[in-house]
């Protein structure tokens, strides 16, 4: 399973249950712990989700009245988020390689969104 299938797949998860544990997905996914709580951090940035800490009652959660809704982005918007990382590694301005990560996980995650 690819990056992308995995994160799928964590958010039908989490639509479903409404809250996860990293242990949990790591299991049913066939990944590591830590390879989930990276894909929970990336997903974080554009899902309505939030994680509590906590051996009871921890774990990922969906947003209430959220597990029907998805970020919706105009073709305008991604291609405005690629020229500002286009430009930003053509003018030496300072991204550091985890924001290129987010930025590019973003991006191609919200390929199939666009309307």
């Amino acid at each position: 399973m690819d990056m992308m299938e995995r994160r799928r797949r964590i958010m039908q998860i989490l639509r479903a249950e409404k809250r996860v544990t990293i242990v949990s997905l790591s299991e049913r996914l066939g990944a590591s712990q830590r390879t989930i709580q990276r894909d929970l951090e990336a997903l974080s940035l554009y899902e309505p989700m939030y994680t509590v800490s906590g051996r009871y009652g921890g774990g990922t959660y969906l947003l209430e009245d959220a597990s029907q809704k998805s970020v919706r982005v105009t073709q305008e918007q991604l291609n405005s988020l690629r020229e500002i990382v286009k430009r930003a590694k053509g003018n030496g301005s300072y991204i550091t390689p985890a924001e290129v990560a987010q930025i590019a996980a973003f991006l191609s995650w919200n390929k199939e969104l666009t309307e």
